[in-house]
């Protein structure tokens, strides 16, 4: 796991040092290693200087050979790459019986080999987390690629006489001119909707996201063009021939097969574990496949009755014989911490568990442990949390099936709770996309906390990449794959995942999210999702038979990664009362609005204090970037 950086100017330039500097910032998610390599072009079709940079954290095979940028063979080509290839061994062999030689034990050769020999072809056959970027010298084009899910990070800059990319906005802003700009218009979106790392756009004006699944290519030939494609782009076409039985079996197989391959290291490896099923599952698997090896379990255990897994993360320790270590918060040490966790992040983000989650990441590395493995990506790939309801609603009604609808309907009602008579109607007439943002500036209306004269400014823009087809009735399996691809929900949480983790020089893993197993899952009926009765993951829990305890399999009432939000900013009213007298600072903000909000939330007369902890949020990272 490392940190990529690049410089690619049409005009002859140092910017050695420039990349030095993004270096240091980079310094956390690859402390072992450092390298530059500069490349002066000077063709007949272009022309320029091309840095190309590389922090290690060294996690297979640690000697020197793992230096980076590394070239190909005949030097043709020179690559910078952040991520691992879990199969590097099996596509070594299968490279090797094609005639290729190899002089390391690396993963990072195995995946240079195999672009030289396939080139885009080959990101079909990886099975890992990787953002990399190759230079073509024969070519003289650059190739930039994100894996299908959005797992390792990419950022870049681009204009017609430079393309400038990093694996974090850190090491970025120091490979331009200036600080660029705030993107009120990702500001609006994220204040207003929540929206969190949606299309390319960031809180930065003019740098991006490369998408999940995605790749870039720019020629430096006189008139540079980027091309953005995509890699990557399942199918949600149903395999109705399968049985369930044959299915859970399928799972199983592949599930364990992907855990196998997560445990590849040559340091210590151990497990974040929450209680629920999917990083239970991780954790028993593990001694499934390892019945000698010591466990480590790193656990957040939250104040909260209501939110509190600890009798669940118990089970599951006692079960694998596990060596558990617990993590509990207190509420001073989030605010005092509050400014290191934005600077880290980089961007906002959504809620305070962001912070259980680095605590966590944190205890891991005061054990010395460097490889964790985590259920990251579990619920969008099996249709956790509640099962994505309306979606298998939309499913059942496009079909006209009714009984089975009502069936559903009722049954995830009695479970949950959830979904009361009146919420039929918002299923029948569920908002499209366009008509979600017809309605945007309505979102900004006297409940809202935001500066109402600076907002209505602002022109809005469309934040999707792409729609969702509307002519197919697997409506569940569409949202579904929306989520795992970066269009929903997904690729937030796996960059608090990236930056929390990366802070402490540690590398966690996910083994649920592999192409294969998404392309596998998303062919099947979504009754093996969200069953008849409203239960969730049910052909995961039939997978896992006699894997996890029963006890586990069972749950029904887990609860998502949250923290006791409101007690923390109620236990410090003062400081927070504080930063909000300082809101007038922020153009976007309301001072009045958001100090009367903040009042009814101390008095319990809110109980939702999401729309006020995005506007801390927003503060402290505008503050720390454009008023220091």
């Amino acid at each position: 796991m490392c940190g990529i950086i690049g410089y690619f100017s049409k005009f002859s330039c140092s910017g050695i040092e420039q990349v030095k500097d993004a270096q240091k910032k980079l310094n956390h998610r690859g402390p072992d290693d450092r390298g530059i390599v500069r490349l002066n072009i000077d063709s007949n079709d272009s022309s320029g200087t091309l840095i190309l940079g590389h922090t290690r954290l060294s996690i297979i095979d640690l000697s020197k050979d793992g230096h980076q940028p590394k070239f190909s063979q005949n030097g043709r080509y020179v690559i910078t790459y952040n991520g691992e290839i879990y199969n590097y061994l099996e596509l070594r062999s299968e490279l090797e019986s094609s005639g290729c030689k190899f002089l390391t034990q690396t993963d990072t050769e195995v995946l240079l080999v195999a672009w030289e020999r396939w080139g885009i072809e080959c990101l079909a056959k990886l099975k890992g987390m990787f953002a990399f970027v190759v230079f073509d010298k024969k070519e003289q084009m650059i190739h930039c690629v994100r894996d299908g899910f959005g797992i390792k990070p990419f950022f870049y800059f681009y204009n017609n006489h430079e393309f400038k990319f990093s694996s974090e906005i850190q090491g970025l802003i120091p490979l331009l001119n200036s600080k660029p700009e705030p993107n009120w218009d990702t500001a609006l979106k994220y204040l207003a909707l929540g929206e969190v790392d949606k299309g390319e756009n960031t809180f930065y004006q003019g740098i991006k996201h490369l998408p999940p699944g995605h790749y870039l290519k720019l020629s430096l030939a006189p008139k540079t063009k980027l091309n953005l494609s995509r890699w990557w782009n399942p199918s949600v076409e149903e395999n109705g021939k399968i049985s369930f039985a044959e299915a859970s079996k399928t799972i199983r197989e592949k599930f364990l097969s992907n855990v196998k391959l997560h445990l590849r290291s040559d340091v210590s490896v151990g497990a974040a574990l929450s209680g629920g099923i999917d990083s239970s599952a991780i954790v028993c698997a593990i001694r499934h496949l390892e019945p000698r090896i010591p466990i480590s379990t790193f656990s957040f255990i939250s104040s909260e009755a209501s939110k509190n897994e600890e009798k669940w993360i118990d089970i599951v320790n006692l079960h694998v014989g596990a060596i558990p270590h617990k993590i509990v918060i207190k509420p001073s040490e989030l605010i005092e911490d509050l400014e290191e966790l934005i600077c880290l992040q980089g961007e906002p983000f959504g809620s305070t568990s962001i912070y259980a989650q680095y605590r966590v990441f944190q205890k891991l590395r005061q054990q010395d442990i460097t490889v964790s493995l985590d259920g990251q990506g579990a619920d969008e790939l099996l249709a956790g949390y509640h099962g994505y309801p309306f979606s298998k609603f939309k499913s059942l009604l496009s079909e006209l099936k009714i009984k089975k609808f009502l069936k559903l309907f009722l049954g995830i009602k009695s479970r949950t709770g959830n979904y009361p008579l009146k919420d039929l109607i918002k299923i029948m007439n569920s908002p499209s996309v366009q008509s979600l943002f017809a309605h945007y500036r309505k979102i900004v209306s006297r409940k809202s906390l935001l500066n109402e004269k600076f907002v209505k400014k602002l022109p809005i823009t469309h934040s999707y990449m792409e729609e969702t087809e509307n002519e197919n009735s697997r409506f569940l399996s569409l949202c579904l794959r929306d989520a795992l691809m970066g269009k929903n929900g997904l690729v937030h949480l796996l960059r608090y995942e990236d930056r929390n983790s990366m802070i402490h020089s540690v590398e966690s893993r996910v083994p649920f999210l592999t192409t294969d197993i998404a392309e596998y899952i998303l062919s099947l009926p979504e009754d093996f999702l969200l069953a008849a009765d409203g239960t969730t993951k049910c052909i995961f829990r039939d997978a896992m038979k006699g894997i996890v305890p029963q006890e586990i399999l069972q749950r029904k009432d887990k609860v998502g990664f949250e923290t006791p939000e409101l007690d923390w900013l109620r236990s410090e009213r003062n400081r927070i009362n504080g930063w909000i007298q300082n809101f007038h600072k922020v153009p976007i903000l309301d001072r009045k609005k958001s100090s009367l909000y903040f009042q009814k939330i101390c008095e319990r007369k809110v109980i939702n204090s999401s729309k006020l902890w995005r506007m801390i949020n927003y503060y402290k990272w505008y503050e720390i970037n454009y008023l220091n």
